[in-house]
């Protein structure tokens, strides 16, 4: 935990860092650039940033090419093509210029008054593609090497032709860029200019992986063949080698006659993961760093020590440094021979002194940011940095290897109608089943709410919840899906697979007719059979046991085609459903009315749900209230087991207390944090789960069907290994959920438990299931409801919404999520979970995150706090969020408008990030 002192200068670090990257520069399209072709993927036109230079600096340039890693075929340029990286359309007005291209000399003392220019990267092959023919059925445009020269051309004609120092640098697959063009950037420019290249983190090195197999070898010989790059790769190579062989720096950079300078870290942590160690885990790759660094420097002295070349290898864990203003210039930034790396390039570019430094063995360097712990390793925990440093990426270092399966996407199914909301294919994740589970399967729905009108449809469409396109390329397994043992006894050898959600209808729509206006599809039914008929395929045909399972919406789904899904599979096998958190009940809200009947008549009629939906129920009743499991579980057929908290969160706040019938705001806060609730209210509440024990009577009057039902105020409880089968979590009848179940399916005991009657009578659930919470949350809430007063909710605040998400990566589950609290948005646990596991991930700079309806993209990652973007609002203004980590919580603060309301953001999240500091909270 951090002491007051600690998060004192962590605070004042922070505030100073965003002083330093204060700095906010237009974008620049380069529209004539598309009548020659020379477009992003998407065929959009080339972009870049440019801060004039000043003073002495006025005839200096410095370019900086955009990193990005690179698409190899077909279907991961699609995925890129919308996004930035991919697509001008979705990169931000405004980016922030720091370390190298900072312009306050206290930061950035070389290069501060230069011209300074961000070209962004939009064509996926390090600007090196040119393929003049377009396939219509995919509209891809491989066009990188056009790119680059269209942004050179248009730089030289506002000034660079007459430059008098010119840099060409990058970072990562734009470092690569930079040693790629190097000599073509030296030739554009007048004789008497001074030259030089600069490859930050860019070295990337031919080498095999820990398995014995030239993984990154094959993946560079996709993107060049499918890129047409070979004829931009510099000829001294290509001339003796095969083309991919020259996308390797080591084969290209003794050739350049133009001074170099190669910055990277001995130990690149992209590299480590992606080149020496592809999907192993973190230790695997940590038992072969010091051979991996002997390749690296190998490779690099091979190079040569030429007298022009300068060169900084820290043995730190790390990608990219020139771009991060803690790495570049600051009190604490890496060290080689007593110099900091902004000190060694500018002294190499300026002659003052030559600079080709290698460090010392892993894990030798202090300055190095990862090893800025105490106590535990960095490989063990997410430590607690000194000073400034506490990198949201270091979050990707400690759970690597926690189960994250890639995406597979249907394209198959495209043909047959069975698409997402905005028509891109379905998705799933599949691991894959080994020893005694090889002829098992369960399958689990994702869940993620409706929607019930073209304007939410249109919406969603837009995001991960209606288009395949913006889903994550790989998802954490965890929980009823985990794959170990000793969390997931009875299922983790299974083939385990996670369908993803991306109608809006719980796999129930089918309408055929696809509105050219809108251009929404409603195909969540055949969705649903297209990944089924796709798995029987793969072996579920074979199976022995299977379940249907899934969370929420998912749930739902999983109620909903349990009979049929035990229709399909082999009469032999033994198969059940499992239900988490998707018994939505039809019951009355505050108001007297039913809501919910209301809303899930709009999903039912506008996706066309009623002929999918079973016909045991859909034939004595109206098809809207066969949504409502209570309706369609006496007749069903299959053992089913629900999973559920008798106030569910979901339920407390859209089925009891909708805010559309919550006309006055009073259940605001009760449904949100049951101890906010009046006593009249608290009753209601207890009258709820009446309702609720009504409505499951038909579970608990049937012996095969299970039943754990707790009095937590909860949504989802399978999904994660904490809650599923964790020490701290959840118990009935002395028994966890994950025993319940497997107990269930196996027939070793029935299991249909009741748990005791009020919100605060089970110990056993989150938020208070320790001595100390109610403390803590008492404070919390204090130090909240004050904050939320002066922050949010008039105009002339500076957050119009914010949430605060408990997130201790050190405690037992490392991936515990709970509201604790928010205001402003109304968030389901279901999308708060994806929030955090894009956290997980790491890959904040290559990845988007969704946050309600909106979809963000990362604009800047400081040392504990990340600024983002959204891309997909309406606000002439824009929209951003700072996403701001304190010891135990996660800070979510959401804005209108641009660099000025960003500053103000931020201030408002830091006042209360430094209360919750105050308490190590």
């Amino acid at each position: 935990m951090f002491n007051f002192k600690q998060w004192l200068v962590l605070v004042v670090c922070s505030l100073a860092i965003l002083k330093a990257e204060g700095l906010f520069v237009n974008i620049t399209f380069v529209r004539n650039a598309v009548a020659r072709g020379a477009v992003c993927l998407d065929g959009s036109p080339p972009a870049y940033h440019l801060h004039r230079g000043s003073g002495t600096g006025i005839n200096s340039w410095l370019i900086q090419l955009e990193g990005g890693g690179w698409c190899n075929n077909v279907t991961n340029c699609l995925s890129r093509m919308h996004t930035r990286l991919g697509s001008s359309k979705k990169m931000v007005e405004n980016l922030a210029f720091s370390a190298i291209l900072s312009n306050k000399k206290q930061y950035n003392p070389d290069f501060y008054n230069w011209n300074r220019v961000k070209v962004r990267y939009c064509d996926g092959s390090s600007f090196t593609g040119d393929v003049q023919a377009v396939n219509p059925a995919t509209n891809l445009h491989f066009r990188g090497a056009r790119v680059w020269l269209a942004v050179m051309q248009e730089l030289l004609a506002k000034g660079m032709r007459n430059a008098e120092n010119a840099v060409l640098s990058g970072c990562s697959a734009g470092g690569l860029a930079s040693l790629m063009h190097c000599d073509s950037f030296r030739a554009l420019l007048p004789m008497g200019t001074k030259v030089k290249c600069l490859s930050d983190a860019g070295f990337f090195l031919n080498t095999r992986d820990v398995s014995g197999a030239q993984y990154i070898k094959s993946y560079f010989k996709d993107v060049v063949a499918l890129h047409g790059s070979a004829k931009n790769l510099p000829r001294t190579c290509t001339s003796r080698l095969t083309p991919a062989m020259c996308f390797f720096p080591q084969y290209v950079a003794r050739q350049i006659r133009t001074p170099v300078f190669i910055l990277n870290a001995a130990y690149d942590s992209w590299q480590i993961k992606n080149i020496l160690a592809p999907l192993v885990n973190l230790t695997s790759r940590i038992a072969n760093q010091t051979s991996s660094k002997l390749e690296f420097l190998s490779a690099v002295i091979g190079l040569g020590r030429s007298s022009s070349r300068g060169m900084f290898i820290d043995s730190c864990y790390t990608h990219c440094q020139t771009e991060t203003q803690t790495s570049w210039f600051w009190q604490d930034s890496p060290i080689l021979n007593r110099t900091t790396i902004a000190k060694a390039v500018g002294d190499w570019v300026y002659d003052r002194k030559l600079f080709q430094k290698i460090d010392c063995p892993y894990p030798c360097n202090p300055t190095c940011h990862h090893r800025k712990t105490k106590g535990r390793s960095i490989l063990t925990r997410m430590g607690k940095l000194k000073q400034c440093w506490s990198s949201v990426l270091v979050l990707s270092m400690v759970v690597i290897g926690t189960g994250a399966v890639p995406i597979t996407y249907l394209q198959s199914a495209v043909a047959k109608g069975a698409v997402c909301l905005d028509g891109s294919a379905p998705a799933y994740h599949f691991d894959k089943g080994f020893g005694s589970g090889v002829n098992n399967w369960i399958v689990h729905m994702e869940g993620g709410g409706w929607c019930t009108d073209v304007a939410s449809c249109i919406k969603r469409k837009g995001t991960m919840k209606g288009s395949s396109k913006f889903m994550n390329k790989d998802f954490g397994f965890s929980g009823i899906l985990g794959g170990k043992q000793n969390t997931n006894p009875d299922f983790y050898s299974w083939n385990r697979i996670k369908v993803r959600y991306c109608d809006g209808s719980s796999f129930t729509g089918n309408v055929e007719a696809v509105n050219p206006a809108n251009k929404l599809f409603f195909r969540g039914a055949r969705v649903w059979r297209a990944v089924i008929d796709d798995l029987m395929a793969k072996g579920m045909k074979n199976a022995q046991n299977a379940i249907l399972s899934g969370c929420s919406a998912g749930a739902l789904a999983a109620i909903l085609h349990c009979d049929t899904f035990r229709a399909i599979l082999p009469r032999t096998a033994r198969v059940k459903c499992v239900s988490d958190a998707g018994y939505f009940i039809h019951g009355k809200d505050i108001s007297g009315g039913s809501y919910i009947q209301s809303y899930y008549s709009k999903v039912v009629a506008l996706h066309g749900s009623a002929k999918s939906l079973p016909i045991s129920c859909t034939s004595k009743m109206k098809p809207e209230l066969c949504f409502f499991p209570q309706y369609v579980v006496p007749s069903m057929r299959t053992p089913l087991f629900v999973i559920n908290a008798a106030f569910d969160s979901w339920q407390i706040k859209n089925v009891l207390a909708p805010t559309g019938v919550d006309k006055r705001k009073e259940w605001a806060n009760c449904k949100l944090d049951l101890k906010k609730c009046s006593a009249a209210q608290l009753r209601t509440v207890q009258g709820f789960r009446d309702q609720m024990m009504r409505a499951l009577s038909p579970i608990h009057s049937t012996p095969s069907r299970g039943l754990f039902l707790d009095s937590c105020h909860a949504h989802c409880q399978g999904g994660s290994a904490a809650s599923w089968s964790g020490a701290k979590g959840p118990q009935v009848a002395n028994t966890k959920i994950s025993k319940a179940v497997g107990n269930w399916f196996y027939g070793r005991s029935a299991f249909q438990k009741i748990d005791c009657p009020s919100p605060i009578c089970n110990p056993t659930c989150p938020a208070i299931s320790t001595d100390d919470a109610p403390m803590d949350s008492a404070f919390v809430d204090r130090a909240w409801d004050k904050w939320v007063k002066g922050n949010l909710g008039s105009s002339g605040s500076p957050l119009k919404a914010a949430v605060l998400i408990n997130y201790d990566p050190t405690g037992p589950s490392r991936l515990l999520s709970t509201i604790a609290e928010q205001e402003g948005i109304d968030l389901y646990p279901v999308e708060l979970k994806q929030f955090i596991d894009f956290m997980r991930r790491g890959s904040l700079p290559t990845e988007t995150f969704v946050l309600g309806s909106n979809q963000y993209i990362i604009t800047s990652v400081h040392e504990n706090w990340f600024a983002a973007r959204c891309l997909n609002t309406t606000q002439p203004a824009g929209e951003g969020a700072i996403v701001m980590q304190t010891a135990v919580y996660v800070l979510v603060a959401l804005y209108d408008g641009s660099i000025g309301s960003a500053s103000r953001a931020m201030a408002a999240a830091d006042h209360f990030a430094s209360q919750l500091g105050r308490k190590n909270l």
